[in-house]
């Protein structure tokens, strides 16, 4: 029988994987984080009325990542609603003996159809702001 200690690097290893597949997922959706920290620092040196530009390209960073997001799901709705029931299925993250199947493939299938989705959209000038 597989030690309990053989157990604990196999869960350690999946949530490093889906640590990895979760920012690649993130990475191609875009966060604005550029977006939000040049309004920030606008914000804080000369106050919110002298920074609509920065305002309005946060604006439209938002909505274009919700726009990918839904473009994401609509195409990827397969592979995320496997990826969902694995994860309600697989029982709480704390469970050792649920620890093993922490559905690391499931999120693999779905994050590599959210990059082709995402490079067909970049390649269609849809991905990023207007």
């Amino acid at each position: 029988a597989p030690s309990k200690d053989a157990g604990i690097g196999n869960a350690h290893t999946q949530m490093t994987e889906m640590q990895g597949l979760m920012r690649r997922f993130e990475g191609y959706l875009y966060d604005c984080t550029r977006e939000i920290c040049h309004y920030n620092e606008c914000t804080l040196v000369l106050g919110k009325e002298q920074c609509t530009l920065q305002r309005n390209k946060l604006v439209a960073c938002q909505a274009a990542m919700q726009r990918n997001m839904v473009a994401v799901t609509n195409a990827c709705g397969k592979e995320h609603a496997k990826f969902t029931e694995c994860m309600a299925s697989s029982g709480p993250v704390n469970d050792a003996a649920t620890q093993g199947n922490m559905c690391v493939s499931e999120l693999s299938l779905f994050v590599d159809c959210a990059g082709r989705v995402m490079v067909a959209r970049v390649d269609k000038g849809e991905a990023y702001a207007q």
